[in-house]
C-alpha cells in the first residue's frame, strides 16, 4: 500500500528587524528610487527609432541610447548597463532571438528584449512602459529583500545569533521572494509595504 508523503511544514525565518530599522528600510528604498537610473538601448543603423521614443516618452532617469550593431553594443558594455534593449531592425551577422539568447547569459541583470518589426510607434512605446514597469518590480523586489537581509544581520543581538542569521540568509530570501512574488502586477511603493507587512506579521 503506497504512503502518502507528508505534507512539508513552512517554517518561517526569524526576524530581528524593529521600528527603527523600518524606518531605515523605508529611507534607504525612497533614495533608491529617487536615484535609479535605466537605460533603454536601441540597435539600429540609423537612430530614428530611439528618436522617436525619446520624443514620446518623458520620464525622469530614463536614458536613450543607439547602438549601430550588435558587437558595438556589447563592446560598449551595454549588457552590463541597460536594463531594456530594443531591437528593431533585422541584422545578417546575428539574429536577433540569438542575440536576446547572448545578452541573458552574458548579464547579471534581468534584461528585457523587445522585439520590433513593423508595428506603429505606439505599440512601441506601450511595450516600452510595459518592460519598464516590470524593470521597476524586479528591482525593487532585490533592493528590498537584501535590504531586510542586510539589517536583519545587523540586528542579531549576540554572536549566536549572528552566526544563526548567517546560515539562513538563503531560506530568508526565498521565503522573502515567495511573499512578494504573490502579487505580480504591484507598484515598487506597494511591494516595499507588502515586503515591511511580512516581516512585522513574522516577528
Amino acid at each position: 500500500m503506497n504512503q502518502n508523503n507528508p505534507i512539508p511544514k513552512v517554517v518561517r525565518p526569524r526576524i530581528a528587524i524593529d521600528q527603527h530599522n523600518v524606518n531605515r528600510l523605508k529611507l534607504d528604498f525612497s533614495i533608491s528610487q529617487s536615484s535609479r537610473q535605466t537605460v533603454i538601448a536601441f540597435i539600429e543603423s540609423n537612430g530614428r527609432t530611439r528618436e522617436k521614443c525619446e520624443q514620446n516618452l518623458s520620464i525622469e532617469n530614463v536614458f536613450f541610447k543607439s547602438f549601430s550593431s550588435f558587437e558595438a553594443a556589447l563592446n560598449m558594455g551595454a549588457d552590463r548597463s541597460a536594463s531594456i534593449f530594443v531591437l528593431p531592425e533585422s541584422f545578417p551577422n546575428a539574429s536577433r532571438a540569438s542575440f536576446s539568447k547572448l545578452l541573458s547569459q552574458r548579464s547579471q541583470n534581468q534584461i528585457r528584449v523587445i522585439i520590433h518589426d513593423n508595428s506603429s510607434i505606439e505599440i512601441l512605446i506601450d511595450s516600452i512602459k510595459d518592460s519598464l514597469h516590470k524593470v521597476y518590480q524586479t528591482e525593487s523586489r532585490e533592493f528590498v529583500i537584501n535590504s531586510i537581509v542586510r539589517l536583519n544581520s545587523l540586528s542579531a543581538k549576540n554572536s549566536a545569533e549572528q552566526r544563526m542569521q548567517d546560515s539562513s540568509e538563503i531560506d530568508l530570501k526565498e521565503f522573502l521572494n515567495k511573499e512578494l512574488i504573490q502579487s505580480p502586477d504591484q507598484s515598487p511603493d506597494q511591494i516595499l509595504a507588502k515586503a515591511i507587512q511580512v516581516i512585522k506579521e513574522i516577528k
